[in-house]
């Protein structure tokens, strides 16, 4: 994990972390039964609509098939555009976007088992 750090909410933990990737950061937040996803792509291949991103976030690995967040354009209005898919193993990412696009956004929260 590139760093990661843990705050305390009154009763409730937070875990933190940055990864980083070719492409730009991911940021993903922890709290009891949730994790956070966000961050920012820029210079994704074009005319590549699938790219696998192999990276350690085994604190955040969602326990079922998978996770799905969004990929918003870069451009305004930030249209939903593509796909992030988090995997289980915990090292498997999946990026599905249109062939065209070289710069995105990456947003979306699913639920884990306490």
């Amino acid at each position: 994990m590139d760093s990661c750090f843990t705050k305390q909410y009154g009763n409730s933990k937070t875990k933190i972390s940055t990864i980083q990737t070719e492409y730009g950061y991911l940021y993903l937040k922890r709290t009891i039964n949730t994790v956070g996803v966000y961050g920012a792509f820029e210079n994704l291949p074009l005319n590549t609509e699938r790219i696998e991103i192999t990276k350690d976030f085994k604190d955040f690995n969602p326990n079922y098939s998978y996770a799905v967040v969004d990929v918003k354009s870069g451009a305004g209005p930030f249209d939903t555009v593509g796909s992030l898919w988090l995997y289980p193993n915990g090292q498997t990412m999946q990026l599905y976007k249109p062939a065209n696009l070289s710069r995105a956004y990456i947003t979306g929260n699913y639920v884990i088992q306490a």
